[in-house]
């Protein structure tokens, strides 16, 4: 898939609907070796029940999805209340075509290669999420 200029890209609310095109975009980036240390897609209810169900995205260009986001908290333990990962994924063919940032070469994976990686932060002035 390429995303012409004039595509526009849209940004909603992930929803257990969307599961098998998220699926397959997770599944992409474990073959990729450049998104996660997971070897397996989760099912739903697994990926479902680690990420907070108020924070999650995704991208469409032209009805189709092409990335996704999602937050899950770093720790049950109550000190970190409110702070959470960011996950971020782009279809393999929409990579490179305008749908986020990269750092390059910041970190280096288990083999040895450098990798390319999006760092993104937000600190809040209200501590804790509800």
């Amino acid at each position: 898939m390429t995303r012409p200029a004039s595509a526009r890209v849209n940004f909603r609310p992930l929803v257990s609907a969307d599961w098998p095109q998220v699926a397959e975009i997770y599944r992409q980036g474990i073959e990729s070796g450049n998104a996660t240390f997971e070897t397996e897609v989760p099912g739903w209810d697994a990926w479902n029940a680690d990420r907070s169900p108020d924070c999650r995205t995704v991208a469409e260009v032209d009805g189709r999805i092409v990335g996704f986001a999602a937050l899950s908290p770093i720790s049950g333990r109550c000190v970190y209340d409110g702070v959470r990962e960011v996950t971020i994924y782009i279809a393999e063919p929409a990579r490179g075509r305008g749908i986020l940032g990269t750092h390059e070469r910041l970190g280096r994976f288990h083999d040895g290669r450098w990798r390319d990686v999006v760092l993104m932060e937000r600190r809040s002035r209200v501590a804790g999420v509800d």
